[in-house]
């Protein structure tokens, strides 16, 4: 009996160890198989990821725009927030076709009269509203169909949204009815001043930006985000912090740039620019104010035909590069005042006494080339004439003979001098436009290519035809820096378009005044440039547009003929 007994046991010891070790492969097979699908199954990672980027997903944090600023903070271009409703058919909250047939109804009728202006009516948006809610909702498997559908014609701003979101079936719980979508749009408030300054940037529609835009296009935009979302129901979501830390990262706004464009003068020289391009029938014009100490741009306008009579501003005419024409006299009047110590006071003969008068469109044979054109004025001229009285009269005759007989020996001279006024190159905003002069540099080497382009000078009457202003082509801009150097009492600084950069209202970068030139001519040869000048307003061409009696300030001026 004793012997039956331990035999039991025995017995139930062995299967209890059976039972011990099938537990214990279970338990080990059961773990490989775990850290088999954890680490190493294919075909679980692709399941995992499936639903780990339906439940987690990332959205996009939209860089706001930096804005552009006029110089007391006015914004020429911002960004404002656009919606549009996106209504849901498909939404649960949906389901009761009598209650929605009335609720329907009286939101189409409420938006009918919100858009009635747009010409938008009650049935439109009755159409909408009953056309796409009419359809399967669920399918045979019963899984529900959600259908978003855009409501409203346009994109609305904040103030519409706050009105539009009180009506019938918009003004429930966010996410039972419809989903908001926000757009951040790029506005110009004050329409089109400055619009071809301010420019535009690199996008879907654009492919030529220009402008503001383009050139601080890089810090204009920003820096757009990454937050992570978790999808608990339809239309809802959280945002949630991930294990995948490295995608998340905060949206960095763009840069605010300030120009130094002031509004009432900006407002000013579109007025009067487009007010002279209508009464002269001009193809394109440029009025450009600067400051005179600083080089500040304070307007910029530039308008071109587009049909007859009608002007917008679709080219950068103050940086295109042309002859200047009698503009250019004054670099002419410089040189002979200053290099050559001229007095604009004495009685200058013209053509060592060759040639004392002539009438008004008279050809005037100047220079070395006895076969080149003749040069006239549009008014009578004779020899007795002052400097001063030539330029106030703008004769071409006398600066081409002028400047022919103080530099016929040595035209380089005259090439130096006017490289010291800067107009050999551009002045810094190639960026904007600014397209490079046409200098014509006279060669003093030997080689034979220096001979040939001597010769050039010499066969087209080249230092006669410069010294009134052809030959040679330059910006606008550059002409309004060298006036605004003999206000600035001979120092050249470059014009500047922009004074700062802010982030977040807080200056993070000035732009400073840059001197190009501390002084172009002497105090002396300065006073008197500034006198011929102004005579210009008092007795010449330009006299018609100032009033001298009345006048509490001084005012310099030069014309230039226009092509016709």
């Amino acid at each position: 009996m004793p012997e039956q007994k331990h035999t039991i046991k025995r017995q139930i010891r062995r299967r209890a160890l059976w039972l011990y070790v099938f537990f214990f492969l279970a338990v080990v097979i059961i773990v490989a198989r775990l850290v088999y699908i954890q680490q190493f199954s294919q075909s679980t990672a692709d399941y995992a990821k499936v639903i780990s980027n339906r439940i987690l997903t990332t959205k996009t944090l939209k860089a706001r725009r930096g804005d552009i600023l006029m110089r007391d903070g006015e914004p020429l271009a911002t960004v404002l927030p656009l919606y549009q409703v996106y209504f849901d058919f498909g939404s649960e909250a949906l389901d009761s076709v009598e209650r929605y047939n009335k609720l329907s109804d009286s939101l189409a009728g409420l938006l009918g009269n919100y858009f009635a202006r747009e010409g938008y009516s009650k049935a439109h948006f009755k159409q909408i509203l009953n056309g796409y809610h009419n359809y399967e909702r669920i399918d045979a498997k019963g899984r529900r169909h959600y259908r978003s559908v855009a409501l409203l014609p346009r994109w609305i701003d904040y103030q519409e949204w706050s009105q539009i979101k009180q009506f019938t079936l918009l003004n429930w719980d966010i996410g039972m009815t419809y989903k908001l979508e926000d757009s951040l749009t790029r506005i110009f408030p004050l329409g089109d001043i400055a619009k071809r300054t301010v420019g535009k940037y690199m996008n879907d529609r654009i492919k030529n930006p220009f402008g503001i835009e383009d050139v601080f296009d890089s810090i204009l935009r920003g820096e757009d985000g990454i937050q992570s979302h978790q999808r608990f129901a339809h239309n809802f979501t959280s945002n949630v912090a991930t294990s995948k830390v490295e995608k998340d990262r905060p949206r960095v706004d763009g840069v605010d740039i300030v120009t130094t464009l002031d509004r009432r003068i900006q407002e000013i020289s579109d007025v009067a620019l487009r007010k002279n391009m209508v009464a002269n029938r001009a193809i394109w014009g440029t009025a450009i104010v600067m400051d005179v100490e600083t080089g500040e741009i304070l307007a910029l306008s530039n308008l071109s035909e587009t049909t007859p009579g009608n002007y917008a501003e679709i080219d950068d005419n103050a940086f295109k590069r042309m002859c200047p024409g009698s503009t250019f006299k004054l670099a002419s009047l410089l040189a002979l005042v200053e290099d050559k110590g001229w007095d604009i006071n004495v009685r200058v003969p013209i053509k060592e006494g060759q040639v004392t008068t002539a009438a008004k469109d008279e050809r005037v044979k100047v220079g070395p080339n006895p076969k080149a054109q003749g040069i006239r004025d549009d008014h009578a001229f004779c020899d007795t004439m002052t400097m001063k009285y030539c330029v106030a009269h703008s004769s071409n005759i006398f600066f081409a003979n002028a400047i022919y007989q103080a530099y016929k020996d040595h035209p380089e001279q005259y090439v130096a001098f006017l490289r010291k006024l800067h107009l050999d190159r551009p002045l810094g905003l190639s960026e904007f436009g600014e397209q490079a002069p046409r200098f014509n540099d006279y060669p003093t080497d030997d080689s034979r290519e220096s001979r040939e382009q001597r010769q050039t000078w010499f066969y087209n009457n080249r230092l006669c035809q410069i010294a009134y202003g052809y030959e040679n082509e330059v910006t606008a801009i550059q002409t309004a820096t060298l006036y605004n150097a003999v206000a600035n009492e001979g120092r050249m600084v470059a014009p500047k378009l922009i004074r700062e950069l802010r982030q977040d209202g807080r200056t993070i970068q000035k732009f400073e005044t840059k001197v190009l030139n501390e002084r172009i001519c002497s105090t002396g040869s300065l006073a008197k440039v500034q006198e011929c000048l102004e005579e210009v307003a008092l007795t010449g061409t330009a006299r018609q547009f100032f009033v001298r009696d009345t006048a509490l300030f001084r005012v310099a001026a030069k014309t230039g003929t226009a092509q016709v």
